[in-house]
């Protein structure tokens, strides 16, 4: 290969494989481990890493914002990117969504298995649509211990703030029924944390739900979510749903899911979906200006 020719491989590159090539660039030398393992405070810094997943779909995100918001922890490694190739964010699509949900697959799949003697922590930093969002968080499960941040738009930061702790985390499930539905049946679980999801809206979206099931705050508002307090209690909230439909409607086919929330949520709802325990999860994206307004994106199921 001649130098030109090479020269044109290596353009070809993501940064991200240039600098497990070349080294790190200028300005981004704290994504990477020091050199020298034995070198003073390589020890306190594994200890307290995490490998960054940078989610940017729809947006770029920036690295040195990230890394800021997470402190004390500390990167290891360069950042992973999860940024299908060949999504085009039209929303209308199904073979797009399919060829996005199958690229992540590879790559964090791929991330998990060679990180796995590491006994792995991911941060994530997720700016994607919620459909990509949640199933980021079920390719990861629960087995695998994730800390997502929610970028405020306010302050343009990634940090959650410094005082962590709110009483006020009012959240609630209306419509699960107290008695066991025997007959098989599909189930829409309408969630309304950023917007209220209507039933109306549900019902034209995934016609063949007989029992609709809604998870809620008392005002849906983009800017709900504004501690780790309230991720915890909503993640807490959504656990307890699926365990509720799984012990009241044992013959359910389908869940269809209508989410309005911010993507660290997406990801949590993703990481406790079981795919051994529950049915296959059909995910919707909205968009006000057609009809209906939620459309079908992916299916979150166990592999055949």
């Amino acid at each position: 290969m001649s130098s030109d020719a090479l020269w044109e491989k290596a353009r070809g590159l993501s940064v991200q494989q240039r600098s497990e090539i070349l080294g790190a660039p200028i300005g981004y030398e704290h994504l990477f481990l020091l050199p020298d393992g034995t070198a003073g405070g390589a020890v306190d810094r594994i200890r307290r890493g995490h490998f960054v997943v940078v989610h940017d779909v729809m947006s770029p995100i920036n690295l040195q914002a990230a890394v800021k918001a997470m402190a004390p922890d500390v990167p290891l490694g360069p950042a992973l990117h999860v940024r299908p190739s060949r999504f085009e964010w039209s929303g209308v699509r199904p073979d797009a969504w399919k060829a996005a949900a199958a690229e992540q697959s590879l790559i964090v799949r791929d991330a998990i298995e060679k990180s796995r003697d590491l006994l792995p922590r991911f941060a994530v930093f997720s700016l994607a649509p919620i459909s990509l969002a949640t199933q980021l968080g079920f390719l990861f499960s629960d087995r695998v211990e994730v800390r997502a941040f929610q970028y405020d738009r306010d302050r343009s930061e990634w940090s959650w703030p410094s005082n962590d702790d709110d009483d006020d985390v009012q959240i609630e499930t209306a419509g699960v029924p107290t008695a066991v539905v025997d007959d098989a049946c599909e189930v829409a679980l309408r969630i309304s944390i950023s917007a209220h999801v209507s039933e109306g809206d549900a019902k034209a979206g995934a016609p063949a739900a007989a029992h609709h099931i809604e998870l809620r705050v008392p005002e849906p508002s983009t800017t709900w979510l504004r501690s780790g307090a309230r991720l915890r209690a909503a993640t807490k909230q959504l656990r307890d749903t699926l365990a509720s439909l799984r012990n009241r409607f044992p013959e359910c086919s389908k869940v269809h899911v209508f989410a309005a929330v911010p993507t660290p949520l997406a990801i949590a709802l993703g990481q406790a979906i079981n795919p051994r325990m529950d049915p296959p999860m059909a995910l919707y994206e909205y968009a006000r200006q057609r009809a209906p307004r939620y459309r079908f994106a992916l299916t979150l199921e166990a592999a055949s």
